[in-house]
């Protein structure tokens, strides 16, 4: 493990220095106020593994005012023609932080500086170049 220290630039700053640093064959976001289960990771690279898909997401849980909301994922699969028009659909999340993605998703892709909705303006793009699929497991905790 390997940490960088850096000038507070905003999230998509620090999550493009730890794309630039990364070295494993797949990568995850954890926003600072969220959590996973402990076994998320796990769960969501063996699914790669089973299926052959570059980015898996799994489903989340909203932990707003002592009331968490489960967001469940349908179990689903979808190629590089079907996988924007379903995150159009709403049937996969466009935030970044409930997924493992193939570090080479991000080779030519970085989140725009100084921009909210950073992960809106990447997620697109890389699933029309992707294999996708959704678990209906849920991992990770939304604050």
């Amino acid at each position: 493990m390997q940490v960088f220290h850096t000038e507070n630039k905003g999230l998509s700053a620090a999550r493009n220095l730890g794309l630039d640093h990364a070295a494993g064959q797949y990568i995850g976001f954890v926003d600072s106020d969220d959590w996973i289960e402990p076994d998320m990771y796990k769960v969501l690279v063996d699914k790669a593994l089973e299926t052959g898909a570059d980015v898996v997401e799994c489903g989340w849980y909203s932990e707003c005012q002592n009331r968490p909301k489960i967001h469940e994922e349908i179990k689903s699969f979808y190629n590089q023609a079907n996988a924007v028009d379903a995150l159009l659909c709403g049937k996969l999340n466009n935030a970044v932080w409930n997924k493992i993605w193939k570090r080479e998703c991000f080779c030519s892709i970085r989140f725009p500086e100084g921009q909210i909705y950073e992960d809106y303006a990447t997620t697109y793009i890389i699933y029309s170049k992707s294999l996708v699929c959704s678990i209906s497991e849920t991992k990770y905790h939304y604050l």
